[in-house]
């Protein structure tokens, strides 16, 4: 008897563990020079500046749209950058996407935005706001999209978007982008921290770089939820210009 048991305990969890490994690609937030989402890569030559478009990149859990989203943007090298977040109309936030300080786990960088009606994509896009970019004497950077500092859920360690589904407002890992890396490469261990993996790779002054592929390695995001998601290293193509909106806040050293 004990050993039926034992055998039905075990078939319960292969199946369990089989339907994680069957996750869908649910989407991720991503950062471009271009506000239809295809330039992860960006030049800001010294000395003049950039709007940035952050992008809802929807597919999966999120094809149909979303309320919210909870994630931040760690800048790996901020030393001789401006930069600052302009949320969209009509947007609720509470906190900034910005992480200037990542050595410092705990300086509570993070961003929680919430829209009133349900945010449906335009060609799989939806608008999350903008980032005006200033070179004073930068050098190359990444931009990585993370979970927030302190994630407002513990079962949720994840970046996360919020379905339509009012009242149940359900939560839901991000997936990592499948995009290519620019050339300004994330050591792997730094992609897969231990309850910190990230999601996106976006660049400033960086050239782009096509490389073969890879392995994919996977990684658990989420107590509840128990999602596995896909981990290749991402990121875009050369950027563009784009007009700069006015904005306030900044980083110099």
């Amino acid at each position: 008897m004990r050993r039926r048991a034992f055998a039905v305990v075990m078939v319960v969890s292969i199946w369990v563990c089989a339907a994680a490994l069957a996750q869908t690609n649910d989407g991720y937030v991503g950062i471009y020079s271009d506000s239809s989402g295809t330039l992860a890569c960006t030049t800001v030559p010294q000395g003049t500046g950039k709007t940035l478009y952050v992008t809802a990149k929807t597919t999966g859990a999120s094809a149909n749209g979303i309320t919210g989203a909870e994630f931040r943007i760690e800048v790996t090298n901020p030393s001789g950058w401006y930069l600052a977040y302009s949320a969209p109309t009509g947007a609720l936030t509470l906190g900034t996407p910005l992480d200037l300080y990542p050595n410092d786990p705990n300086d509570g960088s993070g961003l929680n935005i919430a829209f009133s009606s349900c945010q449906q994509p335009v060609g799989g896009n939806v608008f999350l706001g903008t980032i005006f970019v200033f070179n004073a004497g930068g050098s190359p950077t990444n931009l990585l999209v993370r979970r927030h500092s302190h994630p407002s859920n513990a079962g949720f360690a994840c970046p996360l978007f919020v379905k339509c589904d009012e009242p149940n407002f359900t939560k839901y890992c991000m997936t990592p982008s499948t995009e290519p890396p620019c050339s300004l490469t994330v050591a792997k261990s730094h992609l897969l921290a231990a309850g910190d993996p990230t999601v996106f790779v976006g660049s400033l002054n960086t050239e782009s770089l096509t490389v073969p592929s890879r392995p994919q390695t996977s990684v658990m995001l989420g107590e509840i939820n128990q999602k596995k998601l896909e981990m290749p290293v991402p990121s875009g193509y050369e950027g563009s210009e784009a007009k700069p909106k006015t904005s306030t806040g900044g980083h110099f050293e």
